[in-house]
């Protein structure tokens, strides 16, 4: 039975190395991800290696693929790595738990335990390269601690047939798309911002690791004033990179908390408000510039951090009412469209009102949704399963 083709690598207006040389292979990736051995396990076969890298905030995406089969080990990485393979099979052993990775099933590893990664001929990976105190950081404004009282360590097998990961494998896949197209998601400092958030707390709610039955503990909720003072924060700076932990922290409370109260008290979650506020910005804008050429919208869009156009236009159109790529924006249309996002926001008000939390901040809430009534290849089964697209704006 014939063999396919390795399919084209991905990221290669980005290439670090193709090459044959396996010292130059060997600095290059140590350069990228940590000091490690690197060795030919099939001597008779010529050795080849090619490294593309795109550095986006606290996330590094690589693509590999090694011509011959190899060996790579290291005693500690020092980051969190994800290996998604999207042609042939790795096996990784991490600490004492092996996973063959192929395109339904990665391998996450942790900073402090030894990995040997065994790469199959032509075996073509996503990598990723996690920043250790990135994660954590997240990681702990989720929990609301101010330190983690012992490593994050991840299960070493990722099952991207499984519905969060699979969602979250799609996510990627849109950033990677993105960059390759010459997109703006890495260029925008928002839109890299909001990309890099998902990446990070899906991961950490979808992939089991040491800290996920306390992550799953419900949440104690909060009083009416730090949910107003997340309010006032969004509306204030909606412009600015805006996590559910930076809104925790001007809260004054855990990133769960946070988002418990946020949807006893308006049916809403934090992000979700944001994403409303950030829609009515666009709409503001694209009222202003009173010029809805298709070239313009999408600018605007991505500068208030809507990095999936389909969706973002699905979402707008069920704000307003109308379709922001052909129809001018109009005042009267705002006034009424999307009435029962109008009730229910209304409905949380007033619930709110009973409990002494109307205030400036959810003054406005209310009055605010009064308001509201180069070309890609395609690559089968890269990142797993399923279409893209799935994936919260």
């Amino acid at each position: 039975m014939a063999h396919l083709a390795p399919p084209e690598p991905r990221l290669t207006d980005f290439q670090i190395i193709d090459t044959h040389d396996i010292d130059l292979a060997h600095r290059r990736l140590s350069e990228v991800f940590c000091d490690h051995e690197l060795r030919v396990r099939t001597p008779r076969s010529r050795f080849s290696a090619l490294l593309n890298v795109v550095p986006i905030r606290g996330i590094t995406v690589t693509c590999i693929r090694f011509g011959s089969g190899v060996r790579t080990s290291a005693d500690a990485l020092g980051f969190f790595g994800v290996q998604l393979p999207y042609y042939g099979r790795c096996q990784v052993l991490h600490g004492n738990q092996h996973v063959l990775a192929d395109p339904t099933v990665s391998a996450v590893t942790s900073p402090t335990r030894p990995v040997r990664v065994d790469w199959q001929p032509h075996c073509t990976t996503i990598t990723l390269k996690i920043e250790r105190s990135s994660l954590e950081a997240a990681l702990s404004a989720a929990l609301g601690y101010q330190e983690l009282r012992r490593p994050l360590e991840f299960a070493t097998e990722m099952d991207l047939r499984s519905g969060p990961l699979r969602t979250w494998s799609e996510i990627l896949n849109v950033l990677v798309n993105d960059i390759e197209r010459g997109g703006v998601i890495a260029q925008q400092s928002l839109a890299a911002s909001n990309l890099e958030y998902l990446l990070l707390n899906g991961l950490l709610q979808a992939q089991p690791h040491n800290y996920t039955e306390e992550l799953n503990t419900p949440a104690r909720t909060i009083g009416a004033r730090a949910v107003r003072q997340a309010v006032e924060f969004i509306r204030s700076h909606p412009e600015k990179h805006i996590s559910a932990a930076s809104l925790a922290r001007a809260a004054g409370v855990s990133v769960r908390s946070l988002q418990e109260s946020f949807r006893q008290e308006l049916n809403l979650s934090p992000m979700q408000y944001l994403r409303m506020v950030r829609l009515d910005r666009v709409h503001d804008d694209l009222v202003a510039a009173r010029d809805l050429a298709g070239a313009k919208v999408m600018p605007i869009a991505t500068r208030w951090g809507f990095t999936h156009m389909s969706r973002f236009a699905t979402a707008y159109r069920k704000r307003f009412g109308e379709t922001a790529l052909r129809n001018p924006p109009t005042t009267e249309k705002h006034e009424w469209a999307d009435l029962n996002r109008c009730r229910v926001t209304l409905a949380s008000a007033r619930s709110a009102q009973r409990e002494g939390m109307i205030g400036r901040g959810l003054r406005h809430v209310r009055s605010r949704a009064c308001h509201t009534a180069r070309p890609v290849r395609k690559h089968r089964g890269l990142l797993g399963p399923g279409e893209l697209g799935r994936q919260t704006l």
